[in-house]
């Protein structure tokens, strides 16, 4: 004989339209939860987190929306009283850090011209006026008092991070560049890690981008002496980052 139900007759199960077990349980527990009309929204959502009968789902839910509830993020008070990090603020203004950051991009510019041999008289002459203005600036540059090596470490990371926010804005943000918090960090922690690298010692020898410069001198003097030609080099070149 054909086994089950004809069609039209009832095969068992849950009737159509009725609630699961799941929908269920978390009626209940809502339910449960809000029996008492002045319980507040913390409360209320620890009791679901807390019943053993709601659906797992219900209470991880739960479980998140109340975790800001706990454990509030400190406020601004919290934060101006606890300990900061040691900062620029004493030694280095922001005005200043700008000028120096915006020198050493510049002159990175002209660099690049010299090397590919498209670099004018005038841009000669301007690299060399913001190569001085860089040593200056520089010279007068005060390392924050206990800034080590860790702080550096994380200031190297917080710029890469700027740097990301810079190439998202050019790209997705219709050429945006940084907002102007970003932007006077950005020159801030350049600067004390610029004033935290001038105390430490050198290594003894050149460094490899003097090296490359040197190289590169003495293939450039090579061409010319071969062709009869003097071959200017530009001073503002050897004091250029190491």
């Amino acid at each position: 004989m054909p086994r089950g139900a004809k069609p039209g007759q009832g095969r068992g199960g849950r009737p159509p339209g009725s609630k699961n077990r799941k929908t269920l349980l978390k009626q209940a527990s809502l339910a449960a939860a809000a029996a008492d009309p002045n319980i507040s929204p913390k409360d209320f959502l620890l009791a679901v987190m807390r019943d053993p009968g709601a659906p797992i789902e219900l209470r991880l839910q739960a479980a998140r929306i109340a975790a800001p509830l706990v454990q509030p993020k400190p406020d601004t008070a919290d934060a101006a009283a606890a300990p900061a990090d040691p900062t620029p603020a004493n030694c280095i203004d922001v005005i200043t850090a700008k000028t120096l950051r915006d020198d050493r991009s510049r002159r990175r510019e002209l660099e690049m011209k010299w090397w590919d041999r498209t670099l004018t008289a005038a841009e000669d002459k301007e690299a060399a006026e913001i190569t001085e203005r860089i040593a200056a600036c520089e010279a007068a540059l005060q390392c924050p008092p206990g800034y080590n090596e860790a702080q550096r470490e994380k200031d190297r990371r917080r710029l890469v991070e700027i740097e990301g926010k810079r190439q998202f804005n050019r790209k997705h943000m219709n050429g945006v560049g940084l907002s102007e918090t970003d932007d006077a960090e950005e020159a801030l922690i350049l600067a004390r890690t610029i004033a935290f690298n001038r105390t430490r010692e050198r290594r003894p020898g050149p460094s490899l981008n003097k090296a490359v410069r040197n190289f590169e001198r003495k293939r450039r003097e090579e061409e010319a002496r071969k062709k009869g030609q003097p071959c200017p080099w530009p001073s503002w070149l050897d004091r250029s980052d190491d």
